[in-house]
């Protein structure tokens, strides 16, 4: 099956023919229960290469050291679980070909290579008693945030920007009516979101944004938010780009929520490359 996956801090967002599907990202320690709480569809137990563990909402609720690790970087076995685990749930094929994300202060090839090692080949999994075989034949990094300039591109310089739970990224394309342009020098990362931070300031963090963007950007470009909070992020942002707006993409011919965009353009990107 084709794929893409935004194995994101807060939820994995995967996006494939089926459909925009997202789960609980966290991850934590296995442990007997005594009470058998049901949490909801997220809920997980897992097993993989000798390690048992909770993860999803079961992980959030009963695990001491739940949550996710946070930084510029997705080449860490907690991003490669939440792959696997997106693999799991949402790929009934044995044959997998992906194209998933890394942040673009680290999308060079050194860490995209870590990514695709860590990934690349065959893995046994067991989630809530059910052993899947899942084989990754192909994978592509693409850069977070950025790789959402593709999907229906306005004409002209544009900006994303995506505060997610431990980054927020931003990023500057150029579409001429045949190709979209992504600019290195006026696309980052910032090491805070909604998860990392110690008080998830919208305000603070539009009023960062806007301070780091705006002896490059154009004040009457489109700036596209994505992600979870995309709505009153970009009610925020209007303040000094009045053409901020939550972006939704289309995915299978059917609108979706800002929280998947960086899914949808990952699969997108999948299927020039496999299809």
């Amino acid at each position: 099956m084709i794929l893409g996956i935004d194995a994101g801090n807060v939820n994995v967002k995967v996006v494939n023919k089926n459909g925009a599907f997202r789960f609980a990202s966290d991850i934590g320690e296995w442990r007997d229960r005594r009470l058998d709480g049901n949490f909801g569809s997220d809920d997980m137990e897992f097993e993989y290469n000798g390690r048992k563990g909770f993860a999803g909402t079961l992980a959030r609720y009963e695990s001491e050291f739940g949550g996710t690790l946070k930084g510029d970087t997705k080449a860490n076995e907690d991003a490669k679980l939440r792959v696997l685990l997106a693999l799991h749930r949402y790929s009934d094929d044995v044959d997998n070909a992906i194209v998933v994300g890394q942040p673009i202060a680290k999308h060079v090839d050194a860490e995209k290579q870590k990514i695709k090692e860590m990934l690349n080949g065959e893995h046994e999994l067991t989630v809530n008693n059910v052993t899947k075989t899942i084989k990754i034949n192909r994978v592509e990094v693409a850069a977070e945030c950025a790789s959402v300039g593709m999907i229906d591109p306005p004409l002209g310089t544009f900006h994303i920007v995506d505060l997610g739970g431990g980054t927020l990224n931003w990023a500057t394309c150029i579409f001429d009516g045949e190709r979209v342009l992504k600019i290195d020098r006026d696309s980052d990362t910032e090491l805070f979101g909604m998860a990392s931070a110690r008080q998830a300031d919208l305000g603070a963090m539009a009023r960062i944004l806007i301070a780091k963007t705006q002896s490059r950007w154009g004040q009457n470009n489109v700036v596209r938010a994505i992600g979870g909070v995309a709505e009153p992020f970009a009610e925020l942002l209007r303040q000094y780009y009045p053409r901020a707006e939550a972006f939704r993409p289309t995915v299978n011919e059917h609108q979706v929520d800002p929280t998947y965009a960086s899914a949808a353009a990952f699969y997108a990107i999948a299927r020039r490359l496999y299809a």
